[in-house]
């Protein structure tokens, strides 16, 4: 038996790229600069994007029909859609149970599609938990925590082993 390889997910990078951007050539500035940033439009996966376009683009201007009104709680929506999967895909079951060549399977399939389409379409519009997303005053996590008096939470009374072991520094009061 040989030595195990060991196997990468991702494909080796072009060696000729590699060659250029050696230490020697990265000191001497002989390196390729990076490519220009696109300032039109790009081709990426066979379809042709603006620069300009927004990052997640409303339903209707992609020609796909609103299940949900326009003002909505993202939550409930969601919820309702994952219980609009989950049926659908029973009817789907009884369908290909009773009638497998019926017309009626295409279109619960369709259905479907429309309900995965509108999940992933509300996942992407969800808004970010309060304090996330604002990386100009993210340092890495190195604050430290003050109690209402500007004590760090280790000192403040109660810190440290309170009476309830889910929280750390809980203490019933």
């Amino acid at each position: 038996m040989g030595e195990p390889q060991q196997v990468s997910a991702l494909p080796l990078p072009p060696m000729q790229y590699i060659k250029e951007y050696s230490d020697e050539n990265v000191r001497k500035g002989l390196a390729p600069k990076p490519p220009l940033p696109i300032r039109d439009n790009y081709m990426m996966f066979g379809n042709q994007f603006q620069c300009d376009d927004l990052i997640i683009r409303p339903l209707e201007s992609q020609g796909i029909e609103r299940l949900h009104p326009v003002q909505f709680d993202h939550k409930r929506e969601l919820k309702k859609l994952n219980m609009s999967i989950l049926v659908n895909f029973l009817d789907l079951l009884d369908i290909l149970i009773k009638s497998p060549g019926s017309i009626k399977r295409e279109e619960k399939l369709e259905d479907l599609k429309l309900l995965f389409v509108h999940m992933h379409h509300l996942i992407n519009e969800y808004p970010p938990p309060p304090g996330e997303g604002d990386a100009a005053s993210d340092d890495g996590g190195t604050e430290t925590a003050e109690a209402g008096d500007g004590r760090a939470l280790s000192e403040a009374p109660g810190a440290g082993g309170g009476d309830d072991p889910r929280v750390p520094g809980f203490a019933a009061r």
